[in-house]
């Protein structure tokens, strides 16, 4: 394969990987077929096998390929150094369109009820990348679990958002997350009002 054959192959490859993660999160990895990713990457469905093994190595590459926006998503969230972590909590709860939902929430589903080791493992390894970046920000005066249950209690109310709406009660746990946040800044202040869903 020549250079320039070896180079539109390698495009074609990340265009595949990028076109299944806008659709994996927008539908849900079992509502979308290869050959649904194929026509909608302008390629044909026979070219598939030639450049991924299966359909679950094609989701562990839209997995790693999510978490990599995410993470670059919340190292770009607003607020300064006394700020960061609540900063980062509300823009969690902003609304965004439906590719760019959070991966730990579009995927979480799928990645349980396939149970393929290459998924499961680029699944563990994002979210793991993720909570990096959200212990970064934390007040390094802080105790090492209060973060954890910070990230736990912010993903556990996008989950709730994304299955139930903005609910009054969804509304007020989301509140209750952005206090909490608020409480490891220096300049604390009330919460904003929260919004709809749990985006990355």
């Amino acid at each position: 394969m020549g250079r320039a054959s070896r180079a539109e192959a390698e495009r074609n490859h990340a265009h595949i990987v990028a076109t299944a993660n806008r659709l994996f999160r927008e539908r849900g990895v079992e509502n979308v077929s290869i050959a649904e990713v194929m026509a909608a990457s302008g390629l044909t469905t026979g070219g598939f096998y030639k450049k991924f093994a299966s359909k679950d190595a094609l989701v562990a590459e839209a997995l790693e390929f999510a978490f990599g926006q995410a993470v670059a998503s919340w190292q770009q969230a607003p607020g300064n150094a006394a700020d960061r972590l609540s900063g980062l909590v509300s823009h969690y709860f902003q609304p965004r369109p439906p590719e760019r939902t959070c991966p730990m929430l579009a995927f979480c589903n799928s990645t349980a009820v396939s149970g393929a080791p290459a998924t499961v493992e680029a699944y563990a390894a994002g979210v793991a990348d993720l909570l990096e970046a959200f212990e970064q920000t934390a007040d390094q005066s802080v105790s090492d679990d209060e973060p954890l249950v910070l990230f736990a209690a912010m993903v556990g109310a996008g989950m709730l958002a994304r299955a139930a709406g903005p609910t009054p009660q969804i509304r007020g746990i989301q509140d209750a997350v952005l206090a909490a946040a608020g409480r490891y800044s220096s300049d604390h202040q009330e919460p904003a009002e929260t919004l709809n869903s749990a985006q990355s």
